[in-house]
């Protein structure tokens, strides 16, 4: 008979990878360093020294299996297993390689070179189909399974598909209005107009600049997250104006229509953290 096949498949390969806030948003190519088991490059994954080979086992004749018959009062039952003398393979090593002692593998370190897709999130796996350890007796290797730790980025911050970025505004833009510039994550810059009379937490949209989608085409959104920056340190003029200024208007806390309007931006800037669509 033939020897019985005895390859199995290599073990699985688990690292670690860190990457821009970037290069998970619009994807990049990158390298990663593993240490894993591989053919011995000296025999080629045989076993045996150079210039040898495995050599057919005289007990099983090179079939890895013997039969063993017992006689017992009901009759002959015959048995068949594993041969005791070369453990089932069907050939012996007499001169085992001396890189690998005949085990035919031995522990690289390499460095590869992986792509990340856009659109990848933060604490995502990536298979990299047989780059792990390599299979015994032939077998195929295992797999290299790579966890994504993405860095931060001080001024964006993401949700699901789209972008969350804080637009600073001191008291006489949000009263009066203006019109800024929002810088996108590519480089470029957008053009904002900010109504008069714009409060804290009003979140301006702007499509298409956000995360690409992952398994589809298309992008999210950049939401924009306004903020009111109140002065620290005025001069007295300054504070001459504002004194003035603040004569002329009504105290939101005796005003039930400014108390709502309080509520309501506390609503919406706490769904952008939700996810919720706003």
């Amino acid at each position: 008979g033939r020897p019985r096949s005895r390859a199995q498949q290599g073990n699985d390969q688990f690292a670690r990878l860190q990457i821009s806030f970037k290069e998970a948003i619009f994807g990049a190519s990158s390298k990663v360093e593993v240490s894993r088991v591989e053919a011995c490059q000296k025999c080629d994954g045989i076993g045996a020294q150079t210039g040898t080979s495995p050599q057919p086992c005289n007990t099983c004749r090179g079939t890895g299996q013997v039969k063993r018959v017992q006689q017992t009062v009901f009759g002959q039952f015959a048995q068949v297993g594993n041969c005791a003398t070369c453990q089932g393979e069907g050939s012996l090593i007499t001169n085992p390689c001396k890189t690998c002692r005949g085990s035919g593998r031995e522990r690289r370190n390499r460095t590869l070179e992986i792509q990340i897709p856009p659109g990848i999130e933060d604490g995502s796996q990536l298979r990299v189909a047989q780059e792990g350890h390599a299979g015994i007796h032939g077998g195929s290797p295992g797999n290299l399974y790579i966890e994504l730790d993405v860095e931060p980025h001080p001024d964006y911050h993401r949700q699901k598909e789209d972008l969350l970025y804080e637009l600073p505004l001191n008291m006489v833009q949000a009263t009066l209005g203006d019109e800024v510039t929002i810088p996108t994550l590519e480089g470029s810059e957008e053009r904002l107009k900010v109504p008069p009379g714009t409060q804290a937490a009003t979140i301006f949209r702007i499509k298409g600049k956000g995360v690409p989608h992952l398994h589809r085409g298309g992008r999210g959104d950049l939401l924009v997250v306004t903020n009111i920056v109140m002065p620290k340190d005025i001069t007295q003029r300054q504070r001459q104006l504002l004194d003035e200024l603040g004569a002329t208007l009504d105290k939101p806390q005796d005003n039930p229509e400014q108390n709502g309007h309080q509520s309501k931006w506390l609503d919406r800037l706490w769904d952008v953290f939700r996810g919720t669509d706003v």
